[in-house]
């Protein structure tokens, strides 16, 4: 059997040095017998005759005169090009991400996405993650019309500022439009309702809101019915949750939440009205000029959003069966005015909500003030020497908030001795 064509220098030498006399049949035995090509043995002697025998006998590369199929370094520099500047302005980079801009530059030859991962690969660019599931293993679902359902969710930024805003996101379940960018100094009842009013306004009645379970938005498995509810039922607007502690059930909003975060840290806005310039400019580009993987090939949100058929609600209200459209409040919160010394627990209960101060704070006397009969209801936080440390909307989002970060700029007052 032929080996290959990665000889001993010995053989190729016996080739080298052949004696051109030599009797018929002796290039075929010798082959056979050292396990060469006679193909490999002519090619050695034409070598000899045109090179000489130094040159015949030095390693030859085995590397093919012509690639066809080798991508063009002008098309390498172009990918990692792209990689670069995709990152750098916070925008998704990869292989789908990087042809699809490709396409739209009209760069040509467009390159397929395998060859575009197969250089991002060997540049050492891609960022294995093997505990993540196979897209094969989700069931997938999606609405058939535009606005026949919207997904919405909310998560928490912080400004270069120091300022921690929180932004609702909606989208439209057909196209993945992005609705709604709104931001609100926290997830409350009023910020969440004024960006549903805004949304609704502008792009119309949706047939079904899909959310979490949060406070803001939908405690229907609860036995309470928010503002949020009561708002859209009113609309004839079908709410619905996925299970507590599933976010993969709203997987289309919350996987847009890493898209926008990306895009927020790139630009670094200062202020809110440098947030709200980049929101803008996100919600631009996201539904125009970026197409999205669960659309056909190189279509964006938006394209989709003004092609596809639209459905909307009925507009006849909704009313839960048996159930008040909005749940009494139990906590009976009221205006007051209080003075707390923090006990071991460093945490102060106010209106049936926590909130914890840290071990800094620890036998100090803290004073608040609650209003909630405003149009925009706050609480105010100071110390035993009147300083302003902290105001923050009522109610909080949720039944337990960690104040320790938002007063580290805030130094205790030191506590009397108790020597004598």
């Amino acid at each position: 059997m032929m080996v290959h064509e990665s000889h001993t220098q010995h053989v190729r030498q016996v080739v080298v040095e052949w004696d051109e006399d030599a009797p018929r049949g002796a290039v075929e035995y010798f082959c056979r017998r050292h396990g060469v090509s006679r193909s490999w043995f002519y090619r050695v002697r034409a070598q000899v005759a045109r090179e000489g025998a130094a040159a015949a006998l030095s390693k030859q590369s085995t590397r093919p005169r012509r690639s066809p199929s080798r991508v063009p370094d002008a098309v390498k520099a172009e990918v990692l090009a792209l990689r670069r500047r995709l990152t750098s302005e916070g925008k998704d980079a990869g292989a789908l991400s990087i042809q699809d801009r490709m396409c739209r530059d009209g760069f040509t030859p467009l390159v397929s996405v395998s060859t575009i991962a197969r250089i991002l690969d060997r540049e050492y660019l891609v960022a294995r993650n093997r505990r993540k599931r196979p897209k094969s293993s989700y069931r997938r679902f999606q609405a058939e019309y535009i606005n026949e359902s919207w997904q919405s969710d909310a998560f928490e930024m912080t400004l270069t500022s120091g300022l921690t805003v929180v932004i609702v996101e909606i989208i439209d379940d057909c196209s993945r439009f992005s609705l709604a960018e709104h931001p609100g100094p926290a997830e409350t009842a009023h910020v969440v309702l004024d960006a549903f009013k805004k949304t609704i306004d502008t792009y119309g009645l949706p047939v079904r809101v899909h959310t979490d379970n949060g406070a803001a938005f939908n405690r229907e498995r609860y036995n309470v019915i928010t503002r949020l509810q009561n708002f859209l039922n009113g609309l004839g607007i079908k709410t619905i949750t996925g299970r507590p502690m599933t976010p993969r059930t709203q997987g289309k909003v919350e996987r847009a939440h890493q898209t926008i975060q990306n895009f927020i840290k790139a630009h670094d806005p200062l202020t809110l009205d440098d947030l709200d310039a980049v929101l803008e400019e996100y919600r631009d580009w996201y539904n125009n000029d970026r197409s999205n993987q669960a659309l056909p090939p190189h279509t964006a949100p938006g394209e989709a959003y003004a092609a596809w058929e639209k459905i909307a609600a009925t507009g006849v209200p909704i009313r839960p069966a048996g159930r008040s459209p909005v749940a009494p409040d139990k906590r009976k919160v009221i205006n007051c005015s209080h003075t707390v010394r923090l006990t071991t627990s460093k945490r102060i209960r106010v209106g049936g909500y926590r909130f914890k101060f840290g071990k800094r704070w620890v036998g100090q006397e803290i004073h608040y003030i609650l209003e909630v009969t405003g149009e925009e209801p706050y609480i105010s936080w100071f110390d035993v020497n009147g300083a302003h440390m902290l105001t923050m909307a009522w109610p909080p989002p949720h039944p337990e908030t960690g104040l320790a970060r938002l007063l580290s700029a805030h130094t205790p007052p030191e506590l009397p001795s108790t020597m004598s």
